[in-house]
């Protein structure tokens, strides 16, 4: 019995892509490509996650463009979902992927963006709590969006735990 032959991009395919987002704006195709980068298992690659996370950064999404009227949300789920798909996956390593400062505040950014409280605050114990094991530091403007949305939803033991990091 014949199987077919499956096309997996390599990663420096994926690279290209990312860039070519970066260049020309196309932010729109972004949760698209998260999704290729799940289907292809390029989720663990830190560059292309550093990449992916930097343009939803720097990218804001035009609200009047009915492309990109939902892209926030999305830029939130895609974020969360990073932290998920790495923190599941490390369960099951007998080498975890090493988290670095400035993925994590870059993923706090943005789910502090969507106002996703809960879910910043998982990451800010993480960085509290594994600091040993996380290379580099967070961004400023991360933690300091963090303790705006803190103080905004009156949760002053989560600001006071950001203070003290």
């Amino acid at each position: 019995r014949l199987v077919p032959h499956v096309y997996i991009p390599e990663p420096s395919v994926m690279e290209d892509i990312l860039k070519t987002v970066e260049v020309t704006g196309a932010i729109e195709h972004i949760p698209q490509l998260w999704s290729h980068m799940i289907c292809f298992e390029h989720f663990s690659r830190e560059n292309l996650l550093n990449m992916l996370v930097k343009i939803m950064i720097q990218n804001k999404p035009d609200p009047n463009n009915q492309l990109q009227k939902t892209l926030t949300e999305q830029f939130g789920n895609i974020a969360w979902d990073i932290w998920a798909k790495i923190e599941e996956k490390n369960e099951f390593r007998s080498k975890p992927i090493v988290w670095s400062g400035k993925l994590l505040s870059d993923i706090v950014r943005l789910l502090c963006t969507v106002e996703e409280f809960d879910k910043a605050s998982v990451v800010i114990n993480k960085l509290a709590t594994d600091q040993q094991k996380i290379l580099g530091e967070p961004e400023f403007v991360a933690m300091e969006q963090f303790v705006q949305l803190s103080s905004a939803t009156k949760q002053p033991s989560k600001t006071i735990q950001c203070l003290q990091y």
